[in-house]
């Protein structure tokens, strides 16, 4: 479903690298694999599959989209476009993502794309940051501003070698508001590279809604998590919720 969007594709698939035609940012090896079925109900925190979700908290976003999984070819993809300045994957993750994201998500009535900051000492080692490289060419895509609305307020060790506490405490505290960034009242798509236990974004949100934005939805590439929960009974979504989706896919949330 196009909705304007205006996108930009690289010229391999952004998972596996292999060949692909113009227009197309999956191969259809890594699309048959990665990219979920139809007929899915999401979990509208963590973006897994109901059966998968492992969410056992409130968050401070309102909604999560991921249009791939967090798991082999797909998670390599991500390390890579996390070390590597490869501005043309950043470019086909958004690709990924504003396909995925565009028929299910009301993004009309949002008002600007953010992105989860790295840490500026970090930005300068590797000469630049993907989440906001992904988020820059997300917003072009959908036709919407990007404003770098977070800054990192201090360091903090990668959470991929924390556990699932650990990963929480890790971003307590580590995002602010950027100076004079004015969100009052406005609908806000926080972007980032991939969603596991969901620490970071949900501080990144927390951040945002003190400051009085008035939605949060996350888009990511890849979502993980840290495994199914036996319990799992998601509430059901409030109505200001629900009317960011689209009414077609309301039912797969």
């Amino acid at each position: 479903m196009d909705r304007g969007l205006k996108l930009i594709y690289p010229d391999r698939c952004v998972v596996c690298g292999a060949a692909v035609r113009p227009g197309v940012a999956l191969c259809g090896d890594c699309a048959g694999e990665f990219l979920p079925d139809p007929d899915t109900v999401f979990c509208p925190y963590c973006a897994l599959p109901q059966s998968e979700c492992s969410c056992g908290r409130a968050f401070a976003f309102d909604l999560t989209f991921a249009p791939v999984r967090f798991v082999g070819r797909a998670r390599d993809s991500v390390l890579r476009c996390k070390y590597r300045p490869e501005r043309d994957l950043c470019a086909g993750f958004a690709a990924v993502m504003a396909e995925f994201v565009a028929p299910r998500l009301r993004y009309e009535v949002f008002d600007l794309v953010a992105s989860v900051p790295s840490w500026a000492e970090r930005t300068e080692e590797k000469g630049f940051d993907q989440a906001e490289l992904i988020a820059r060419s997300f917003a072009e895509m959908i036709g919407k501003p990007y404003a770098p609305l977070l800054v990192r307020t201090r360091p903090a060790p990668p959470q991929k070698r924390l556990d699932a506490d650990q990963r929480w405490a890790n971003m307590r505290g580590a995002f602010d508001l950027v100076p004079d960034a004015l969100i009052e009242n406005r609908r806000v798509i926080l972007v980032d590279d991939v969603r596991t236990t969901g620490a970071t974004l949900d501080e990144c949100a927390a951040v945002l809604k003190v400051f009085g934005a008035s939605a949060v939805v996350c888009a990511v590439f890849a979502a993980g998590g840290m495994g199914p929960r036996d319990d799992y009974d998601p509430p059901p979504l409030p109505d200001e919720t629900l009317g960011l989706i689209r009414p077609d896919f309301r039912q797969y949330y």
